[in-house]
């Protein structure tokens, strides 16, 4: 089956930068659209682990670019909404609560020239009406697009489509 470039082209991989200055990739990232605006969205784990376990200073987002390579792009851990501060403790975290937002790139914004990606475009998006109006039952196959041990040492992002 090929998948559209917005389901592929909407991912990005996001980590740290370990001890030695080299990219440690540690989980997936989706470039969402809403009136007009993109945001970056990942599980807020992601950012705790980071900060907390990694110790951190910044998340970086790994971005494809149209000449066939990839860039790294710094993010400051105060800059995703909610902040990661809150809380330290991982435990006191429903898991309803595990998602972290980075608003970016408008319509005109310079820096996503040279980035390959595509939004995943909010006419897609599901809301609680859309979900009771599907046909979703129990034994239903979910597809999902990330990061998987195997593309740690890629120099490009390649989601792997994975189901359950």
């Amino acid at each position: 089956m090929q998948l559209s470039p917005e389901v592929t082209k909407c991912v990005v991989f996001i980590g740290i930068r370990d001890g030695k200055g080299k990219e440690d990739l540690r989980g997936t990232a989706f470039i969402l659209e809403f009136d007009g605006f993109n945001y970056l969205v990942t599980a807020k784990h992601n950012l705790w682990k980071a900060k907390h376990q990694a110790k951190a200073r910044e998340l970086l987002v790994r971005f494809n670019t149209k000449d066939g390579k990839s860039r790294a792009v710094a993010t400051t851990f105060s800059h995703w909404t909610p902040n990661v501060e809150l809380p330290d403790d991982q435990q006191d975290t429903p898991a309803w609560l595990d998602i972290a937002v980075l608003p970016c790139f408008g319509a005109n914004n310079v820096l996503a020239t040279d980035l390959d990606f595509v939004p995943y475009p909010s006419v897609n998006h599901v809301n609680e009406d859309g979900i009771r109006d599907l046909p979703i039952t129990i034994g239903d196959e979910v597809f999902f697009p990330g990061l998987f041990s195997a593309q740690r040492t890629s120099d490009r992002n390649s989601p792997i489509i994975g189901s359950k």
